[in-house]
């Protein structure tokens, strides 16, 4: 039969009664909606009983001609106890989780809208340029292997003048830079060739590409590159102004020529010109407009060794430079790789804004440009980040990292209930803190140093509650010998109170579940009464007794049959000799035992010379007798066992209902011969021999509820 959960509580009873445990059901919480009940056996009671204890008892005799020793080992009865377990209070767990600052988030933003790009084109059209132009001629995919799926124009032109007459003065001639390079053979070329004519006619556009950049090599000796590109993106051809070049697009220009803007001899005059620096194309150019060039340069590119030009294209470089553009090597085999390089590198309009996917906390946002951490000013409003200050020209993506929906952070938490500060424990993450980490102020508990977000904080306490502090014990009890232990650890920090049953008032509650044990001693616990040796009346004229360790005198008496010690001399397993000062030998020793022995238990050994008397010794209840003087005998030990009580009725603790269920066993054998009066239960007309086991259990029906 299942038991439910119990409690148990020791209790001592005098007489046979050797362990009895108590058993009661736990508190069940209580919880509403109960609309049944069910009936279920609980164990109410399961005590055990000894029908008869065995003991022992040893007796050592020394015999001399007119004297006798016989060595004591003074004795005590197991002390007195009283055993309690202090209550517990129910233990309360209080869990919380730390708030967090939200979920972190990364998004990556495309920079460039690859929206629109408008692509110049400027060809050097002087003499030794014919073979760079036809490798030029022939790359038009690889060039637009980057940007194929922006909106691109794209317009060639070249470093040459166009000479044309004033149609308003015809004498005069009008020197233009910049002018588009039309086939007037090809009645469908443009002025600018765009991403729809190529995606409608793909092979023609590259036919009208290459004859655009197969500009020849009549064109002026003196080459005005800045001054051509400038021009042409502003749309200046003569008489003829027309902006090709989009608003809201990105502008690049790539430049094709052997030589450094204004000719690569210093002594052509061109220094002079406004076009001849940098900064010109940098001021009339549209901003942000950026400079790719193939040059020339023996010093930099070993396959240019055909020319030696006294002036480096640093112009040109410096506007690269500027412009975030690249250099490529005109003298190159072919041009393929380098014009996917620079088609790579031509970036459309930089996006300025860019919707987040949450809402951010606290403006807490960090920005990142092609992974590395940007210190530039930028506003968040709502999910809306805006960048103030310009990116990094070339830049590809723009990382947000930012957290959303975050939980308030605490270092303080409110307990649920009053909490006792002796029990207090505190966990993260189930590792208890220090108790300087935290404190308690009006039930609510402050850390330190505000826990980690996300931390599990774990609060386990009891309430606060007066514990028991006074314990009673038996009124039998010396009181001059209590000791108290708690936890098995002895105290002093108590006293007495003997008004009435006795009390242990301890200075301190013990904490909840302590083993509390009182002991003590009782007028029975020091064994003060021995068997001595029984000799005939006169035949003894002196008794004297020694402490066999120190030989110090104990004070002993002889009254009928027994040696009486004081009760302050009595020690457990001291050894005392006492000496018998004797008459004349008698013929006969007679020793009265303690009590009757157990049938052959009795063992006598006598020195060599003694054993024929020994084996003559006679028996009669406790009168032993050897037919023989005591000094013939020698040394002489007696060891024997004996029953000290036999019972066969049993008090039990507690009142049971008329329902209750009794399961009785003796030596662990189930039986139903027995009675029962109420709480007495009795083996009538049986005979227990020692040692004999009953143990007993009583079952009550208690009524328990039943959730809905």
């Amino acid at each position: 039969m299942a038991s439910p959960t119990v409690r148990s509580n020791s209790l001592k009873i005098a007489g046979p009664l050797v362990i009895v445990s108590l058993l009661s059901c736990s508190e069940a919480q209580f919880k509403p909606r109960i609309e049944k009940q069910t009936a279920q056996k609980v164990l109410a009671n399961h005590s055990l009983f000894i029908a008869g204890r065995k003991a022992n008892e040893d007796m050592s005799f020394a015999f001399l001609p007119n004297s006798a020793l016989q060595t004591l080992t003074l004795e005590t009865n197991p002390l007195g106890t009283n055993s309690y377990k202090q209550i517990e209070r129910p233990l309360i767990v209080d869990e919380f989780i730390q708030g967090h600052r939200g979920d972190e988030v990364k998004e990556d933003f495309t920079i460039a809208t690859l929206d629109k790009l408008d692509l110049l084109v400027v060809v050097d059209n002087s003499s030794s340029m014919g073979s760079f132009q036809a490798k030029l001629s022939a790359g038009l995919k690889p060039l637009l292997s980057h940007i194929s799926n922006t909106d691109w124009h794209m317009m060639v032109t070249t470093t040459s003048a166009i000479r044309k007459r004033n149609p308003v003065n015809p004498d005069e001639i009008v020197v233009t830079y910049g002018c588009p390079r039309v086939n007037a053979s090809d009645s469908t070329d443009k002025a600018v060739i765009t991403r729809q004519d190529y995606l409608q006619n793909a092979s023609a556009v590259s036919d009208q590409f290459t004859w655009k950049v197969l500009g020849g090599e009549n064109g002026d000796p003196i080459e005005r590159g800045l001054l051509a590109a400038t021009s042409a993106l502003k749309g200046e051809c003569g008489d003829e102004q027309k902006a090709w070049t989009r608003s809201d697009s990105h502008k690049a220009v790539l430049m094709l020529t052997d030589e450094e803007n204004c000719g690569s001899d210093p002594d052509q005059n061109c220094d002079t010109a406004e076009d001849s620096k940098p900064e010109f194309f940098l001021n009339g150019a549209p901003k942000g407009t950026q400079f790719f060039a193939l040059l020339h340069d023996k010093d930099r590119y070993v396959e240019c060794q055909d020319q030696d030009y006294i002036r480096k294209p640093e112009d040109y470089r410096a506007l690269i430079a500027q412009t975030g553009g690249l250099e490529g090597n005109i003298c190159a085999g072919q041009y393929d790789a380098m014009l996917e390089v620079i088609s790579s590198n031509m970036h459309p309009v930089a996006r300025k804004s860019f919707t987040l996917g949450f809402d951010p906390e606290n403006k807490d946002v960090a920005v990142l440009v092609d992974g590395v951490s940007w210190n530039g000013a930028f506003q968040v409003n709502g999910r809306e980040l805006v960048i103030s200050d310009g990116l990094p020209v070339g830049a590809k993506t723009l990382s947000v990292v930012y957290r959303h929906n975050a939980v308030p952070m605490s270092s303080q938490f409110p307990l649920s209930q009053t909490a006792d500060p002796e029990t207090l424990e505190v966990l993260i993450k189930g590792v208890a803190l220090p108790s300087n980490d935290y404190s308690l102020i009006s039930n609510k508990l402050f850390f330190k140093t505000e826990p980690k977000e996300l931390s599990r904080i774990e609060v386990r306490y009891r309430q606060v509650q007066n514990l028991p502090r006074v314990f009673a014990f038996s009124k039998d009890a010396l009181l001059s010998t209590v000791g108290v232990s708690v936890n098995n650890a002895p105290t002093k920090n108590f006293r007495i109170a003997s008004d009435g049953i006795p009390e242990v008032l301890l200075s301190e509650a013990p904490k909840d579940g302590a083993q509390i044990v009182i002991s003590y001693e009782t007028e029975s616990t020091r064994i003060l009464s021995y068997q001595s040796l029984d000799f005939a009346a006169g035949e003894v004229r002196g008794i004297k007794a020694v402490d066999a360790a120190s030989g110090d005198q104990v004070i002993v008496k002889a009254s009928d049959g027994k040696l009486v010690f004081n009760r302050s001399d009595v020690l457990k397993g001291r050894i005392v000799n006492v000496s018998y000062d004797l008459a004349p030998k008698s013929s006969e020793l007679k020793l009265n035992l303690k009590q009757l022995p157990i049938e052959g238990s009795l063992n006598v050994q006598v020195s060599e010379g003694g054993q024929q008397c020994a084996a003559q010794m006679s028996l009669s209840g406790t009168n032993l007798s050897f037919p023989c003087a005591s000094d013939d005998l020698g040394r002489l030990q007696i060891s024997y066992d004996y029953v000290t009580s036999i019972d066969s009725s049993f008090r039990l603790s507690g009142t049971f209902t008329q329902w209750a269920d009794w399961i009785v066993k003796v030596n662990g054998v189930q039986t139903q011969n027995y009675s029962l009066d109420r709480n007495v239960l009795s083996f009538s007309g049986q005979t227990f021999v020692s040692d004999t086991q009953v143990e007993v259990e009583v079952w009550e029906t208690m009524v328990l509820p039943l959730e809905k």
